[in-house]
């Protein structure tokens, strides 16, 4: 399995197998590969990737990712936060299905300690049914429209319990055995 991190949502500007065993964390299972690419990492750059924003080159490149990955047997797992946003991040330009999705400021102590820290996030509106419907449809984009084999769920307390549980449901009705992986912090 490879999971690529990336908050910027663009992807490296070639797929290269040797270079991805070469910089592979295992853990101590062995069942995981780690390939962490966040925007603005100079690791990333030190590794041959880009972080510039092309997205229709991004996603042209995910696709071809997927493909060589999915040939050699590789299992793709997305790092997807669905509880915030970057501040720069484009609502109107990010909402293909023009949904209107809404965000908020900090609401719980662990995002308001990050805030204190000079996080820049917007907070997704939960009550705001739109948005919940827009980040539901992401989701399922990445699980079904572009074959990501699981997502790896940003800060799940920051999220209803209500909201995952019908993801879940959706997601198996739609993707069955694909993963939903959900980082918890104390």
């Amino acid at each position: 399995t490879v999971l690529l991190r990336d908050r910027d949502a663009t992807f490296p500007p070639a797929f290269d197998a040797a270079e991805a065993e070469r910089s592979q964390a295992t853990t101590a299972s062995g069942s995981v590969s780690r390939s962490s690419l966040p925007a603005g990492n100079p690791s990333a750059r030190a590794l041959g990737f880009s972080v510039a924003g092309d997205r229709a080159a991004s996603l042209a490149l995910w696709r071809r990712l997927r493909d060589e990955a999915h040939a050699r047997g590789l299992k793709l797992i997305l790092d997807l936060p669905l509880n915030h946003a970057a501040r720069a991040y484009d609502r109107r330009d990010g909402d293909p299905w023009q949904l209107g999705p809404r965000t908020t400021g900090a609401r719980q102590s662990a995002e308001k300690l990050w805030e204190s820290w000079g996080a820049a996030y917007r907070y997704w509106d939960f009550g705001h049914a739109p948005t919940r419907e827009f980040l539901r449809r992401v989701a399922l984009h990445w699980l079904v429209d572009e074959g990501a084999d699981g997502l790896r769920l940003d800060y799940v307390r920051g999220v209803p319990l209500d909201f995952w549980r019908e993801l879940a449901a959706e997601v198996e009705a739609r993707a069955p055995g694909r993963l939903l992986l959900g980082e918890v912090l104390p």
